[in-house]
């Protein structure tokens, strides 16, 4: 859905937000609002310990994710090897391909019914909001390697 905030006369933050949204995303646009009308040195505090955080969880998931598909490709390739599974490569492939056509249609057609691309959006916040952005930037970086707070 399209983001719409209107301004109210009082102050500069935004006084309500368009009813098609859904609850998570007015959320999401008042906290964005109300994170933007911080000094400099909040938001960009507020964007690393987002960043940070968002960091840490990627290695976290990721780590684990590399090591159940890896551990289970050793297993699979184990098993093989000794005879006790006969996988049909050719199926797989046919299996696979198949598979990722099924995700290619369905992304595109995510991304053909919004409104507004993510790439505008992120370019948007990156060039507006450049304080938030490198701060989130260099959290998720710091929170990758590991860097403790």
């Amino acid at each position: 859905s399209h983001i719409t905030m209107c301004e109210s006369d009082e102050s500069s933050r935004p006084s309500r937000v368009d009813v098609d949204q859904s609850d998570d995303e007015v959320v999401e646009t008042r906290v964005l609002a109300m994170v933007l009308h911080f000094s400099p040195w909040k938001q960009f505090t507020v964007g690393f310990g987002v960043g940070w955080i968002s960091g840490y969880l990627f290695r976290k998931v990721s780590r684990t994710a590399a090591i159940v598909i890896g551990g289970t490709f050793v297993a699979v390739q184990g098993a093989v090897a000794f005879g006790l599974i006969e996988v049909n490569w050719g199926s797989l492939k046919r299996a696979a391909r198949q598979n990722m056509k099924h995700v290619e249609n369905k992304v595109s057609q995510i991304v053909s019914t919004q409104d507004q691309p993510i790439t505008d959006f992120v370019v948007h916040l990156c060039t507006q909001h450049v304080y938030l952005t490198s701060g989130f930037g260099s959290g998720v970086f710091s929170g990758f390697i590991g860097f403790p707070l």
